[in-house]
């Protein structure tokens, strides 16, 4: 397998309300500027004194600069029941995540840390493998031509499986809304999902992949299909 291209990586926690906000409350405003100003966000909301978070607030194109190195942020939610940090991968998403908690316990005396708190992770990421998914599976290339005859799709042109999804069952009638959302719930009905990349010839056998881990157990699990496809094929 090789690697193209890690697009982003998503850090984010959750945590009740009650037991992470400030003991004396929270200006939103004030902690909306100071979060602007220190990770020098180009686009960040703007809020009234006194207003309450019933939504995420959404802050996009930022910059966290540590001592080895300088994080693009992509985006940033933050609500008063946890924050969201999407960047090129989950360990500096995760670097972003640990400064901002600090700063807001310091700063505005919230109580993030000293709290328990529920962490989640998503990467995205741009791999080739040696050869298709379908190639290793001989049933699909059966299932393959079944469909290629059934719809009449034309000889001469590459036809092939697309995409596989993986994911625990979801019954409700918000499973779709939250699936599309990128927030602090979506993750949870995240599914891991292997599929062409679009606007790359089959013959490359590139693959864009999504699923709810860090980076790098991405990569690792990517590994061991393909290690696992080639030992059956």
């Amino acid at each position: 397998m090789k690697i193209i291209a890690s697009l982003h990586g998503t850090a984010a926690f959750r945590a009740p309300p009650d037991d992470i906000t400030p003991l004396k409350g929270t200006i939103w405003s004030e902690v909306i500027a100071k979060v602007a100003t220190t990770y020098k966000f180009a686009s960040f909301p703007s809020v009234q004194p006194g207003m309450l978070p019933q939504f995420s607030f959404t802050f996009q194109s930022g910059e966290f600069v540590s001592e080895s190195e300088s994080i693009g942020i992509q985006i940033l939610f933050l609500t008063n029941g946890g924050i969201a940090v999407q960047t090129q991968t989950t360990a500096q998403s995760d670097l972003v995540l640990e400064s901002l908690i600090a700063l807001l316990d310091e700063s505005f005396h919230f109580r993030i840390k000293a709290s328990p708190r529920k962490h989640d992770y998503a990467s995205h990421v741009v791999v080739e493998f040696e050869k298709s998914v379908e190639s290793h599976i001989a049933v699909l290339g059966t299932i393959t031509d079944l469909v290629r005859n059934a719809i009449s799709a034309p000889a001469e042109q590459p036809f092939s499986l697309k995409k596989l999804a993986f994911g625990r069952e979801n019954i409700g009638p918000n499973v779709r809304a939250i699936q599309t959302m990128f927030g602090l719930d979506a993750i949870d009905f995240m599914d891991f999902v292997i599929e062409r990349r679009a606007g790359t010839p089959f013959s490359q056998n590139r693959y864009y992949v999504g699923a709810p881990l860090r980076t790098e157990k991405l990569y690792q699990t990517l590994e061991g299909i393909e290690s696992v496809l080639t030992k059956r094929s």
